[in-house]
């Protein structure tokens, strides 16, 4: 199983304005998870939106942030036919 980073920016009225995927592929989540902090680090506003299930950081003078989602990736030969 690998963990996958993800981020988008978005603006007002949640629209999205940009997005892409990073190429690392990590064996543990805790990894993934600890990537995702050092991206955040730089910014003035962050932290884990619970409720909407995404990373955010952004500036506080402007209407744009970057989320990022951690997705689990499951390999093609994992998955079982016909299931």
């Amino acid at each position: 199983m690998a963990y996958h980073v993800s981020w988008r920016v978005v603006g007002p009225g949640e629209r999205t304005l940009d997005r892409d995927a990073f190429p690392h592929a990590f064996a543990r989540r805790e990894d993934a998870v600890a990537f995702v902090l050092e991206k955040l680090a730089a910014f003035p506003a962050h932290g884990f939106d619970r409720a909407r299930g995404f990373w955010g950081r952004g500036a506080r003078d402007r209407p744009c942030e970057t989320r990022f989602a951690i997705e689990e990736h499951v390999p093609a030969s994992a998955v079982e036919p016909g299931a």
